[in-house]
């Protein structure tokens, strides 16, 4: 699980930083180091560290969460004014036209 949540980490500097292709390359090896970590039951001795382990990665996935949301709304936002600009200069050009 030290491969998930570095992965994790690299994972929510990207977001801060706004590097949504980089966050999704390492979504895609979290994935398999995730599928890894999970292949065979975990040790009974290591239970206790792998939950905290988990915690952790599903506590920085709400943060990742969150900050992707907010990308996708100001994504969105940006969008709508490009449209009303388009817009905007269309209307101008058939009344000058």
């Amino acid at each position: 699980m030290d491969e998930v949540l570095a992965l994790t980490e690299a994972m929510l500097g990207h977001a801060r930083a706004g590097s949504w292709a980089a966050v999704a390359e390492l979504q895609g090896r979290r994935r398999e180091a995730i599928r890894r970590a999970f292949a065979a039951p975990p040790d009974a001795a290591r239970a206790e560290a792998l939950a905290e382990a988990i915690r952790a990665v599903l506590a920085r996935d709400r943060e990742l969460a969150a900050l992707a949301l907010a990308a996708r709304e100001e994504a969105a936002a940006a969008l709508r004014a490009l449209r009303r600009g388009r817009a905007a200069a269309a209307a101008y050009g058939a009344a000058a036209g």
